[in-house]
């Protein structure tokens, strides 16, 4: 992509409005962009990411002189390690926020409406969950719903507070609650020892 010299307009998609949802508000360039944050996430080193940075910059500053299209910021730009501004440069797409269209899709509103307690998870509840991730738009919800949410995640690392901040009563992680070596081994079985602890703890407080 530093290479980069040219982008030849795509030809139209005929009329139709392509949608990207996303689970992240990420944009493609910059501290929080496509590269710093995903890219330590897989394995990327610090070489790597700058590397994939200036790539990602050589391709914005492409797009914006051929297309006159400025993608570097948009919210959720750097989704799927830049595929949301690649929507919107070369389709004419717009960008969702995930967890909304899912929402309203399901009428999530609805069934809080009819729940008693909320369950819900994710591989590592941290600072990028609170980015748009579907887990926090439940516990928000469900907080506006007057609902009570519990929160089974593979790590935690935000504090309870902050957790209580976004509608999440009480969270577990698997490795405290099982084990590492379990958790990576019968993932299944401590994802239901985890969540029976945690009803069993929330219950009978």
């Amino acid at each position: 992509l530093v290479s980069l010299v040219a982008i030849e307009p795509p030809e139209q998609t005929h009329g139709a409005t392509i949608t990207g949802v996303s689970d992240v508000d990420n944009p493609l360039l910059g501290p929080t962009g496509a590269a710093r944050v995903f890219g330590p996430q897989k394995g990327a080193s610090a070489a790597e990411v700058e590397l994939l940075e200036r790539g990602l910059c050589a391709l914005a500053e492409r797009i914006a002189k051929d297309l006159g299209i400025d993608v570097g910021s948009i919210d959720g730009g750097g989704a799927a390690g830049g595929m949301g501004a690649g929507l919107v440069a070369f389709f004419g797409g717009v960008l969702e926020p995930g967890f909304e269209a899912i929402a309203a899709a399901v009428d999530l509103a609805a069934a809080l409406g009819r729940a008693d307690l909320v369950l819900t998870g994710e591989g590592s509840l941290d600072l990028q969950s609170l980015a748009g991730k579907a887990p926090i738009g439940v516990s928000r919800m469900a907080a506006e719903a007057g609902v009570p949410c519990l929160a089974v995640a593979g790590r935690v690392a935000l504090e309870p507070s902050r957790l209580a901040e976004v509608g999440v009563s009480e969270a577990s992680d698997l490795v405290s609650a099982s084990g590492e070596r379990r958790a990576l081994d019968e993932p299944a079985a401590a994802v239901a020892d985890t969540v029976a602890a945690l009803l069993s703890r929330y219950l009978h407080r």
